[in-house]
Parts: structure tokens; C-alpha cells; sequence
């Protein structure tokens, strides 16, 4: 048996259409069965595509290094708050 995410990691109060993951084995039959019931589409990158999430993972890493390394945030209403507020 794999090591999946719970449900309740799905984030069942934000409306998710469609999870985007690599072919790692991480995301196994089981993660895969768990999201399809659930109503959401599961979409696998191409094989060999180490460029494809490059800038997602630079907008990540501004984020955390920018933003939410110098604030404490308490929730997720902060949080969306934090991301979604202009200086």
C-alpha cells in the first residue's frame, strides 16, 4: 500500500476540479481511486518534462521567501489575505 493523502487533505471546502501530478509512485492506484471518487480529474504530466513546473515552482518559492517566511499567519482566511493583498 502506498502512502496517500488523507481526504480530508483534498481541501473539501475549496472547489477542485482537477489534480495536475507527475508520474511519481507516490501518486499510486489508490490516490488515484480516492480522487476519481471524489469527482476530480486526475491529469499526469508528460514523461521526462523537468522544465514543465518551472515557473509554478518559482512563484512557490518567491512566495514562502517574500511573503509567508515574514508573517505569522493564523488560518486560512490570513493566509488568502496575505496572497491576495497589494502594499
Amino acid at each position: 500500500m502506498c502512502g496517500i493523502p488523507s481526504r480530508n487533505s483534498l481541501a473539501p471546502s475549496l472547489p477542485v476540479s482537477y489534480v495536475l501530478h507527475d508520474r511519481d509512485a507516490k501518486f499510486c492506484a489508490a490516490f488515484e481511486d480516492v480522487t476519481v471518487s471524489e469527482g476530480i480529474h486526475v491529469l499526469r504530466l508528460p514523461l521526462r518534462s523537468p522544465y514543465l513546473n518551472k515557473f509554478t515552482e518559482r512563484w512557490v518559492r518567491s512566495v514562502k521567501e517574500e511573503c509567508l517566511s515574514k508573517l505569522i499567519q493564523f488560518g486560512k482566511y490570513c493566509l488568502q489575505l496575505a496572497l491576495t493583498s497589494r502594499p
